[in-house]
């Protein structure tokens, strides 16, 4: 259980630093439709995260487990191929954005942010857990988890607190705002004005960073 946590411990922080649903909860709580709309956000974005890494590792447990003369090539070249992806991606990503010259600037999509309901706040908070980098470290995640041989009851463990783990960046401002109000207006655009300037450089790194971990835990399998 402790060597599991361990291991999708990085894997979650990587999730909590992807900057998009950042960036998208603190437009919405800025913008003139109701709190509600923030926290339903919260629970589309939450229920996503912890669909995608539950389903995966259920069915990295249905594989039939390996034994001593099957070593369990699968999920060290899984988890080798996920780190790969993520370190090329991160590493190209980061050098891109060294060389432009151009300022940064949010998706064209996220102006219609200031227009949810709470249905589809719900629906674009499930929707960014589907994102390939989130696809990638749930993957990883899946597989330390359903090759653990843990119980479902166990299996809970793990699953909640990557879950609790990869969505409190997008709770944090959830529950601040909830709590204090148009006190927390000056404090979450300086966030949004920090997450933008810098995402690249903070996504690339700890995406690097999480890619490094789990190509290191699919070889240590081989």
């Amino acid at each position: 259980m402790a060597g599991v946590i361990g291991h999708i411990l990085p894997l979650a922080l990587a999730v909590a630093l992807s900057s998009i649903p950042i960036i998208a909860v603190i437009l919405i709580l800025l913008s003139p439709t109701p709190p509600a709309v923030g926290i339903a956000f919260m629970i589309g974005f939450t229920a996503g995260v912890f669909l995608v890494v539950s389903v995966l590792s259920v069915g990295f447990r249905l594989i039939p487990q390996p034994t001593a003369s099957n070593p369990p090539f699968w999920q060290g070249l899984v988890e080798i191929l996920a780190g790969i992806v993520l370190t090329v991606y991160a590493s190209i990503s980061w050098y891109r954005a060294s060389k432009s010259d151009m300022d940064p600037s949010l998706p064209k999509w996220m102006s219609a942010l200031n227009h949810l309901n709470l249905f589809s706040a719900v629906g674009v908070g499930f929707a960014l857990a589907f994102r390939p980098k989130n696809l990638l470290l749930s993957i990883a995640a899946g597989v330390e988890i359903g090759s653990a041989g843990l119980g479902v009851a166990e299996s809970l463990i793990p699953l909640g607190i990557f879950t609790v783990v990869g969505v409190c960046t997008v709770a944090g401002p959830v529950v601040g705002y909830t709590l204090l109000g148009k006190k927390m207006e000056d404090t979450l655009n300086a966030t949004r004005e920090w997450v933008v300037r810098n995402n690249h450089s903070v996504t690339s790194v700890v995406l690097i960073m999480a890619g490094v971990v789990i190509l290191g835990a699919g070889i240590a399998r081989l």
